[in-house]
């Protein structure tokens, strides 16, 4: 039961809106089933998690029809799906009461299609496009104020004035073509974004003339602009300008954004400088940490107060990086709580481990390592990597650490190369790292230093490019200058 779509979703409900579920189902306009409010009184003893293994169908059902009722699987199961239908009327009925231009929206709607009503609508309309003008920015803000324009000019019963200019359908023209900027903007964008994954190039129809039509200086609201150079981003005209406008725009509209454009375009920006940081770690580095600053306090990242993995390590990681370990120390205490109970300890430990190797405190990073209480793809790959390193300062220190360094470069590729889960992209920039590395070691060794060596290994860089590290083996050839 507890892996039921019913639980699913009732498992969403915050404990506000659990006392007002009961309301509702206590309400005979919307249900006259007792056994639906029995169930719901049993489901009640085991909130907030309904994931206890007390939680069962047949002792669900005996609530609900009492314990001399033969358990019956159908009509358990139809008593669950109607308590999920009535979940679902609940969701939809508190949405329209708390936000009340979207209800005023649909009493427009409605009043529009309800002959001799048209005084009423006319009222409706007016409260709602005044209502709806106030919300942050999004596509179905515009989309209302079009919808709504458009049932104001053809509405049925409105008089007929030809000596008039026709103002709704003109603010309807006005919405369209905003709108129709917007949303260009905004589609191509996700899509160039993802041109390099597709085997098809998308064609885009009309792009190019809705950037032109910008460049030529088309009034446009400054979310527009936004959306604009994001396309241009996104679209490959990769330079710091371009960027600079895109995060200027949106830190400067941060507060005009509705949550999901808000996400969205700095998503945008976040995937493009993580590329960009990735081709060369300075100055895009320091502008990705920038960015997540802007993310965590803007509270863009912990959207309903949780963080996924991949951004706490990555905050993390970049931070540690850039030697600003005061911040990442105090961001990888202070939100290890955000995390999801699964990964928080493995998330937390490979966290605190890329911190003390970059604060050089090889020892300590190694043995965090060891303490993951399970290993995933993701942590054994990323613990690879650190291992790899920490041994390779030992090695520097006591040559009779190559053996160890050695058996850990190999066990890291054949891993690599059993691992199906990850991206082959990924995986061959791990590879590549492997190979210079396992050389870096050969030519330390055998003490071939000096210029002649440093430029083979550079060479061989250039050669097996993608490499993950490469900042880290450059500074390692680096030391290799003396013959």
């Amino acid at each position: 039961m507890v892996k039921s779509s019913m639980i699913s979703l009732l498992k969403t409900f915050s404990e506000e809106e659990w006392k007002h579920f009961s309301l509702f189902l206590q309400s005979p306009y919307f249900n006259r089933s007792p056994a639906v409010l029995r169930l719901f009184g049993y489901l009640s003893r085991f909130r907030p998690g309904l994931d206890s293994p007390k939680l069962s169908k047949e002792k669900a059902f005996a609530a609900a029809y009492g314990k001399k009722q033969a358990y019956r699987e159908s009509k358990a199961n139809d008593l669950m799906y109607k308590l999920k239908g009535l979940a679902e009327a609940f969701l939809a009925h508190d949405e329209l009461k708390s936000r009340s231009a979207l209800r005023e929206q649909q009493l427009a709607g409605l009043l529009s299609r309800r002959p001799g009503a048209y005084s009423h609508f006319e009222k409706a309309a007016k409260k709602a496009l005044q209502q709806t003008a106030r919300h942050p920015e999004s596509l179905e803000k515009h989309w209302a104020l079009l919808w709504l324009n458009h049932l104001a000019f053809h509405h049925p019963e409105k008089p007929a004035d030809l000596g008039r200019q026709p103002e709704s359908i003109i603010k309807a023209m006005e919405e369209l073509d905003q709108l129709y900027l917007y949303a260009k903007f905004r589609y191509s964008t996700e899509l160039l974004s993802r041109k390099k994954f597709l085997e098809e190039q998308p064609a885009i129809f009309l792009l190019d003339a809705c950037l032109e039509a910008v460049n030529q200086g088309l009034d446009c609201h400054s979310i527009i602009q936004l959306h604009y150079w994001l396309a241009k981003l996104s679209g490959g005209t990769s330079n710091g300008y371009v960027y600079q406008k895109a995060k200027q725009l949106l830190q400067a509209n941060l507060k005009e954004l509705g949550p999901i454009e808000k996400l969205s375009a700095y998503l945008h920006l976040i995937n493009y400088v993580i590329g960009r940081s990735n081709e060369e770690a300075e100055p895009w580095a320091k502008k990705l940490h920038d960015l997540y600053l802007l993310g965590l306090d803007e509270r863009i990242l912990t959207h309903g107060n949780t963080l996924s993995k991949s951004t706490f390590l990555n905050i993390a990681i970049n931070a540690a990086a850039l030697r600003e370990f005061r911040f990442a120390s105090s961001f990888i205490i202070d939100y290890k709580e955000y995390l999801l109970p699964e990964v928080q300890e493995e998330a937390f430990l490979l966290a605190l481990a890329y911190l003390r190797f970059h604060e050089g405190r090889y020892a300590e990073a190694n043995q965090l390592l060891q303490q993951a209480p399970y290993a995933s793809p993701d942590f054994r790959i990323r613990s690879f990597s650190i291992r790899a390193r920490c041994l390779y300062q030992f090695f520097i220190a006591d040559d009779t650490y190559e053996d160890t360094l050695l058996s850990c470069c190999k066990q890291f590729y054949y891993y690599l190369k059993n691992d199906v889960r990850w991206a082959n992209e990924k995986k061959e920039r791990y590879l590549n790292f492997i190979v210079v590395a396992e050389q870096l070691v050969d030519f330390k060794t055998a003490r071939k230093t000096g210029p002649k060596y440093q430029e083979a290994l550079k060479q061989l860089i250039a050669e097996k490019e993608p490499v993950y590290l490469k900042e880290w083996l450059l500074e390692k050839i680096g030391t290799l200058d003396a013959p």
